[in-house]
C-alpha cells in the first residue's frame, strides 16, 4: 500500500466515502439514520465544508481514496457553565472496511494532531455511537478517554 494523506476539501470524494459510515449507522440505528444517499450527503457537506474553521484530510492508496477526516475548530468563550477553552472536534473519520487495520486511521489521527498543534489547540474531542465497536477501540488505542454518556428513552 502506498499511503498518501492530503489536506483537501473534495466534497465528491467525502460524500462517496461517507457511504461506509452511513450504512453502518443505518444498520445499527435504523430508526434514526437514513440509508446512504450521495446527493443528500453531498448537499450536507457542501453547506459545511467551506467554512475556514473546517479542515479535511483525505487518505489515498496510490490514487484511490480510502478514508477521510473532517475536523472543526471550536472556541468556547464566555459560556455560563464552562471555562473558556478551545478544542479541535473530529466531526467524522472514516476508513473503508477493506483498508481498516492498516494504519490509515492512525495516519489520519497524526495529521489531525499535527494541525491541532500548528493551530495552537491542545485538546481533541469527538463523539462516537456506542455500537461502533471498532471505532471505540481505535479511539481508546489512540489515547482518547471517555468523557460522558448520552442516554435516550422512548415513551
Amino acid at each position: 500500500m502506498d499511503l498518501l494523506i492530503k489536506k483537501e476539501k473534495n466534497i465528491e470524494i467525502i460524500a462517496q466515502l461517507q457511504n461506509e459510515i452511513q450504512n453502518l449507522h443505518n444498520k445499527c440505528y435504523p430508526d434514526l439514520f437514513k440509508p446512504y444517499d450521495y446527493n443528500l450527503i453531498y448537499d450536507l457537506y457542501k453547506n459545511i465544508i467551506n467554512c475556514e474553521t473546517i479542515h479535511c484530510f483525505i487518505a489515498y492508496d496510490l490514487s484511490t481514496p480510502v478514508g477521510f477526516a473532517i475536523i472543526a475548530e471550536q472556541i468556547i468563550k464566555d459560556h455560563p457553565l464552562f471555562y473558556d477553552h478551545k478544542e479541535i472536534f473530529i466531526d467524522t473519520i472514516v476508513v473503508l472496511n477493506e483498508y481498516q487495520s492498516k494504519g490509515i486511521g492512525k495516519k489520519l489521527m497524526e495529521e489531525i494532531k499535527t494541525l491541532s498543534c500548528e493551530l495552537k489547540y491542545n485538546k481533541i474531542t469527538l463523539n462516537v455511537w456506542n455500537k461502533n465497536y471498532n471505532a471505540i477501540e481505535f479511539y481508546k488505542k489512540m489515547g482518547f478517554k471517555e468523557l460522558f454518556n448520552n442516554f435516550e428513552l422512548y415513551i
